[in-house]
């Protein structure tokens, strides 16, 4: 069973070769590439991209929790598949719609998606999934304060329940913290983040911006290197694409002005814009860099 969401999509092509990558197969659950835009348009440069089990075998005990961001009960079923690197996943891409800002302003959905996870969290024995997703919904309308407050207690209910929490919350923690511009607030607890998942090149990332915001302009620099020596082609954790690439060497330009290297930050503003020519933070940067230099080498005409 392949199951999707009704603001989702398949990659044509990819859905012509599904049964033959099926072919022989033992295996009961598979990953599937999901991609998550954002924005207004559809840019995979702008989007999430993640490995989502999204198709199973039928008749064996599959079902789905929760009456919103329904989730299949893997542990259950699988109760051995200790490690994610035992799903295989499969090079079928879905496209999901419902974070572009199209639909993410609706008010109507925010309002629904509360009610129906306010009343889960309720429930004594409720998962700390529960948290998460209202962490989510809150952190779509900025509200940062709640955000940070449900992606806490989530982290929380999942060590209680002696489980290591996933990689997205950190995710969450951490993107909060910034987007907030509390950069002590995130220092040194990155870090602790980094040692649980040290392959999850969006946690490199945000270590890097908040070094930067810190001023901490030459660790910043060897950070931001190290996500382009990571890449971004693990979407076992939920990546931004140009984590591992043009994001990357955009904020690489930003530091390099910070330590006054402006040919420097000219060429990582230009390596950006090859990776994302409409990265518009890159190309507003570059054109701003241009003008000052322009105007330092008009001669005086006194």
């Amino acid at each position: 069973i392949l199951w999707m969401d009704a603001d989702e999509e398949i990659n044509q092509e990819d859905s012509k070769k599904l049964k033959e990558l099926l072919r022989g197969q033992e295996d009961s659950l598979f990953y599937i590439h999901l991609i998550n835009y954002i924005g207004d348009e559809k840019n995979e440069d702008d989007a999430f991209h993640i490995a989502h089990s999204r198709l199973f075998r039928n008749g064996i005990g599959f079902r789905f929790h929760f009456p919103i961001h329904e989730t299949l009960n893997v542990e259950e079923v699988l109760p051995n598949l200790t490690e994610d690197l035992h799903i295989q996943i499969l090079p079928v891409r879905i496209y999901h719609y419902g974070y572009m800002n199209e639909f993410t302003g609706r008010k109507n959905k925010f309002e629904r998606n509360i009610g129906l996870l306010m009343r889960e969290l309720e429930k004594e024995d409720h998962s700390p999934w529960i948290e998460y997703h209202l962490a989510s919904e809150f952190s779509r309308i900025q509200e940062h304060e709640k955000t940070f407050k449900f992606v806490n207690l989530s982290i929380i209910g999942f060590l209680e329940n002696h489980m290591m929490p996933p990689s997205l919350l950190y995710k969450l923690k951490y993107s909060t913290l910034i987007s907030i511009g509390s950069a002590e607030g995130a220092w040194p607890g990155i870090e602790k983040a980094i040692e649980m998942y040290p392959d999850y090149v969006d946690l490199h990332l945000y270590k890097g911006i908040i070094q930067y915001l810190k001023k901490d302009y030459k660790r910043a620099l060897m950070t931001f290197d190290h996500c382009l020596e990571l890449g971004e082609s693990n979407i076992r954790h939920l990546t931004l694409k140009g984590s591992g690439s043009f994001h990357a060497w955009y904020y690489k330009g930003i530091c390099y002005e910070g330590l006054g290297q402006v040919e420097e930050a000219v060429a990582a503003y230009q390596t950006a814009l090859a990776m994302a020519e409409n990265h518009a933070s890159a190309k507003e940067a570059l054109e701003k860099l241009s003008s000052t230099t322009e105007v330092s080498h008009t001669p005086n005409n006194k």
